[in-house]
């Protein structure tokens, strides 16, 4: 039934194997909590630049238009009209399931006051708020953290 290896025949013992198996499943747990820092950093990073584009497109078409167009209006309506005039594509941004575009980063919204895009990100996670604490000074500038 069972045989025995000769000298000239080589494997791994069991050990062996569970020694790898034991490194390979340390080594994972080092790398899991660096890949869902890294994914929160490139949404935050993703929402930082489309804010910088908002305003950009926000300004262009009060240049063009009523310099008080927007005045009255929330994110959700600015964003919607820079759609309507084409300076904006709706697949640009990200739709929830009320058909309100949101940011990228979880408990995120838009923010619309005084002329000026900002990610408004008051109600977000500590995790989230540590990152945005590690950006530029001028791209700290365009995210809201307090209420």
């Amino acid at each position: 039934m069972l045989r025995k290896l000769s000298k000239e025949e080589k494997g791994f013992t069991m050990i062996e194997l569970i020694i790898v198996i034991a490194i390979i499943a340390i080594i994972g747990a080092i790398i899991a909590p660096n890949f869902g820092k890294t994914t929160a950093k490139a949404r935050l990073n993703a929402d930082v630049n489309s804010v910088k584009t908002l305003q950009k497109l926000a300004e262009m078409y009060l240049a063009e238009h009523e310099p008080t167009a927007f005045d009255s209006l929330g994110a959700q309506e600015v964003i919607e009209k820079l759609i309507e005039s084409g300076s904006l594509k709706e697949t640009d941004l990200k739709k929830d399931d009320d058909d309100k575009y949101i940011p990228q980063s979880e408990k995120c919204k838009w923010q619309w006051e005084s002329r000026t895009f900002k990610l408004d990100a008051s109600e977000a996670e500590d995790s989230l708020k540590e990152l945005v604490e590690a950006l530029p000074p001028d791209q700290q500038s365009l995210v809201k953290l307090s209420k």
